[in-house]
């Protein structure tokens, strides 16, 4: 079921300016109860797979965030190798960005990390430095940022840069006490977005999984332990859907940062339903993962047929391949990547008769034995 409804919100500040806009919010109403496996074929008309080709002394232990742009896969594996790779479009490897010891250019915190298509600049977040270090697309670095807090993540759009700040509140620097602030390339705050006060510290859980996407438009904006999903355009935020989880659907967490401790290890957190600040939205589609209790579901809301679908699986019918976590998502594909060791063993479970024929080529490629994460891409069916 989709309504509108009509909200007036306080949508952030720039200096002392305040603006306030009235605006719809698109309501989905979503009920997990009615979650189905979507086949890969009802939206995707082909897949295609990566392997990537690292060198001898370099691995992949497992992919924290990928993008692809330029016909370049950016891939971070922030826990196990705390690094930054960079490879073509056939999975060639080009260089890497390795954690340092503090020096010049180095970086001691794979926070996040973003890359401008047009300027061909990579961005990643240092929390540790409390920087945000720029590198040119052959991996020399450029220069910092210097940030005046600490940050979650990062998102770049021309020449601007989106960062969702650790939901802590700073009495003595109360007019950048928001949410998201949005930062020139020189480090220059412009604007800020969701203002937190002493009763919202902490409301919104900062480890949310990826909160900033791009769109054409701007940014699509969402976090863990809401309902909502905000669109920021220029000065403006508006709210542009709001996900209805009926009577499971998660109220204010008391207690602040606590409070937040208390609820993640409770009973009620096992009964509640809430978006997990991992969103992307295409042409056609809004995809957003939400926790139902036990387990992670997808909304799948189709833009053109305003039908919401709940995912609890996504079934590659078109060929076999295990379809993981949406890891990255545009107009023409949707991709995720497969952990080589499940790929081992549905070779060592399955009979031989009911392997397809891209789980042999897979397992025969010479740089699978490098044991690195392969990039699977499924490329979306194409509207009129």
């Amino acid at each position: 079921m989709l309504a509108s409804l009509t909200a007036f919100l306080v949508l952030g500040c720039s200096g002392d300016q305040v603006t306030r806009v009235t605006h719809n919010i698109k309501s989905i109403s979503v009920n997990p109860a009615n979650a189905k496996q979507l086949p890969l074929s009802d939206i995707a008309d082909s897949v295609s797979y990566v392997l990537l080709d690292t060198p001898e002394e370099l691995a992949i232990g497992q992919i924290d965030r990928v993008l692809l742009s330029n016909n370049t896969f950016f891939v971070l594996d922030r826990e196990i190798a705390s690094a930054l790779y960079v490879f073509d479009r056939k999975g060639k490897y080009l260089f890497d960005i390795q954690e340092g010891i503090g020096g010049p250019g180095e970086v001691l915190e794979f926070t996040d990390f973003d890359v401008s298509k047009q300027n061909e600049e990579l961005y990643i977040l240092d929390n540790e430095r409390m920087d945000i270090k720029v590198f040119d697309f052959s991996g020399a670095f450029v220069r910092s940022i210097r940030l005046p807090f600490f940050a979650a993540a990062l998102n770049v759009l021309k020449d601007e840069i989106a960062v969702f700040r650790n939901n802590q509140y700073n009495e003595a620097d109360e007019w950048r006490n928001h949410q998201v602030v949005v930062l020139s390339k020189e480090g220059a705050i412009l604007r800020s977005f969701l203002p937190l006060s002493l009763e919202t510290n902490y409301f919104s859980y900062h480890d949310s999984f990826r909160p900033l996407q791009t769109t054409d438009a701007g940014w699509i904006f969402s976090q863990a332990l809401n309902d909502s999903i905000y669109e920021i355009s220029g000065n403006t935020l508006t709210g542009k859907y709001k996900i209805d989880f009926g009577d499971r659907s998660l109220s204010q967490i008391e207690g602040g940062f606590f409070g937040i401790n208390d609820f993640l290890q409770s009973e009620q957190r096992m009964k509640s339903h809430y978006l997990m600040g991992d969103t992307f939205e295409t042409s056609d589609y809004l995809m957003s993962l939400f926790f139902a209790g036990k387990t992670y579901q997808y909304l799948f809301y189709d833009k053109q047929t305003g039908q919401p679908q709940v995912v609890s699986k996504i079934e590659n019918d078109i060929n076999a391949v295990p379809f993981m976590h949406i890891k990255f998502a545009n107009d023409e594909l949707l991709l995720a990547d497969l952990p080589t060791e499940l790929l081992l063993m549905m070779d060592e479970q399955m009979p031989a008769a009911e392997k397809s024929n891209t789980i042999k080529q897979l397992l025969s490629d010479p740089v699978f034995e490098k044991e690195n994460p392969i990039l699977l891409l499924a490329y979306l069916k194409q509207r009129k």
